[in-house]
């Protein structure tokens, strides 16, 4: 079901915003972890990695040929995590995404009236 009226997507957007006020080490509250987006954490990675799940959610559609170029904040899905939830938008599906982090399985899921081609922000 698409939401059809614009106060739902600011609505959305404004319970992105809303968490707690402290970010631990293992949250990235924004795309590449910080607001320089840096994707530079003071800790270091385990030794021995290891893929817990995946999820296929399909090729990116970006709003400008790859031949234009112009803007390139579409070309891929951006995760945030805070606590044991990673959230993203969707450019193909046109909707938010919140995941169990430990398991990949969709704790809940909002459509808007088009693609969401921005990272979302927990504030």
């Amino acid at each position: 079901m698409h939401l059809k009226q614009p106060i739902h997507a600011h609505l959305l957007v404004l319970l992105l915003f809303i968490g707690t006020a402290v970010a631990t080490a293992a949250d990235w509250p924004t795309w590449r972890a910080d607001s320089r987006r840096t994707a530079n954490i003071d800790e270091g990675l385990p030794e021995n990695l290891s893929l817990i799940w995946s999820r296929d959610l399909g090729a990116p559609k970006p709003c400008w040929p790859f031949t234009q170029y112009k803007l390139q904040f579409d070309r891929s899905y951006e995760p945030v995590v805070q606590g044991k939830r990673l959230f993203f938008g969707s450019m193909v599906e046109d909707c938010v995404t919140a995941l169990d982090t430990g398991t990949g399985e969709e704790i809940w899921k909002t459509f808007v009236d088009g693609p969401v081609r921005f990272a979302p922000v927990i504030w």
